[in-house]
């Protein structure tokens, strides 16, 4: 299927990627980005929450960086720090990941979720300093990124991928799999309330610029128009 796959792409009147990285990685002729649009939060958080609580929202899989994060998590705790960690998402991790907790004396800080509905997910949002993305793979996109983009919320992310071009300067970008840097990236945000609520208002902006459903659909309407026009002449 994948050889077929190629074939098409190639004859093709255009090849759409979410995010710049995709076409880079793939390569297709005729390429174009359309960015993912997303939903705007009907309650953005503009003013960061003066508790020190990040989240982490996704699958618990090993790509996905979530026992970084909880290192992470213990070394602020070894220099006094206080941050709370809730893990929102179920997976194949989730055991080693709660041994790992309990293992750096982390049980008190580290709270596990497990697979709540994603719209109360969404709603839950705003009462968080950031949320922690610490993926060790090359994200295509980044959809949680985005979600606490379009709701106000700072961002912490890995520099990867497509999940880097979505953060861009809007957010706090750390080297994958560095429990260090993420570590201390996590206590700089959470003594600096300014600096998360200046972020939030980036990210808010970034996304209002080029992540909602609106600028995605005219983008997609003018392809559509562009190519109908091209075959008919």
């Amino acid at each position: 299927m994948l050889f077929v796959r190629r074939v098409v792409a190639r004859v093709c009147a255009a090849n759409v990627h979410p995010s710049a990285y995709a076409a880079a990685r793939l390569a297709l002729p005729r390429a174009l980005v359309i960015e993912y649009g997303v939903a705007r939060s009907t309650s953005p958080q503009l003013r960061p929450p003066s508790e020190r609580r990040f989240a982490f929202v996704g699958r618990l899989t090993a790509e996905k960086g979530c026992d970084v994060l909880v290192r992470a998590v213990g070394q602020c705790r070894e220099r006094a720090v206080d941050v709370n960690l809730e893990i929102f998402g179920d997976g194949p991790e989730r055991a080693r990941l709660q041994r790992l907790a309990v293992d750096l004396g982390l049980a008190d800080r580290v709270h596990f979720r497990g697979g709540v509905d994603r719209d109360r997910v969404l709603a839950e949002l705003g009462t968080f300093r950031a949320v922690v993305v610490p993926s060790v793979w090359d994200e295509v996109v980044g959809l949680v990124a985005l979600e606490a983009l379009a709701a106000g919320v700072p961002v912490i992310a890995s520099r990867v991928g497509g999940l880097a071009e979505v953060v861009g300067d809007a957010g706090l970008l750390v080297p994958r799999g560095d429990a260090a840097r993420l570590a201390a990236t996590l206590e700089r945000l959470a003594k600096d309330a300014d600096l998360a609520r200046t972020l939030g208002q980036a990210g808010r902006a970034r996304f209002e610029f080029g992540y909602t459903r609106d600028v995605t659909v005219v983008a997609h309407e003018g392809l559509y128009t562009r190519v109908s026009g091209e075959v008919v002449a």
